[in-house]
């Protein structure tokens, strides 16, 4: 049974505004996408680049980087209750039984789905830390225009 990821007792995309949190929701979302990039290599996806992997590994080094600013007490931990985290569930539950092209389009409808949060998260850019802004812009450029990043 394959669950819908627009049920409406599916977690918001983002749950917080507080800037702690904001960077260890990005660091679970990011390793979930290296992680499924990873798994998603065998099936050579067109839309798939090599690279993501090792660009969200990058930037989950950054954003932890960018967390012990927060304090020692601080650990890299966060919701993976979030749109995001849950249907990457359901799309790697999925893996196996979809032809190439279904695994494209999940791989674009989870693109979409990331590109989603971090205009929710930028929405949020008077709470957030001047670096840490910084990043998250440059992050979601690159997202946006892949070729240019």
């Amino acid at each position: 049974m394959v669950r819908d990821i627009n049920h409406p007792n599916m977690a918001e995309i983002s749950e917080t505004d507080k800037p702690v949190d904001v960077v260890q929701e990005l660091i679970a979302i990011l390793t979930t996408r290296a992680e499924a990039a990873t798994r998603l290599k065998p099936f050579a996806l067109n839309t798939l680049n090599a690279s993501v992997a090792d660009e969200s590994t990058n930037w989950v080094r950054q954003l932890t980087e960018e967390l012990s600013d927060f304090g020692d007490a601080v650990q890299p931990i966060a919701n993976r209750e979030n749109k995001y985290q849950q249907a990457w569930i359901v799309a790697l539950a999925n893996l196996d039984e979809q032809s190439r092209t279904g695994n494209e389009g999940e791989w674009q409808k989870m693109e979409a789905l990331l590109k989603e949060h971090y205009k929710h998260i930028l929405s949020k850019e008077d709470v957030l830390p001047a670096s840490l802004l910084k990043m998250i812009r440059q992050q979601d450029k690159d997202i946006n225009d892949p070729v240019a990043g």
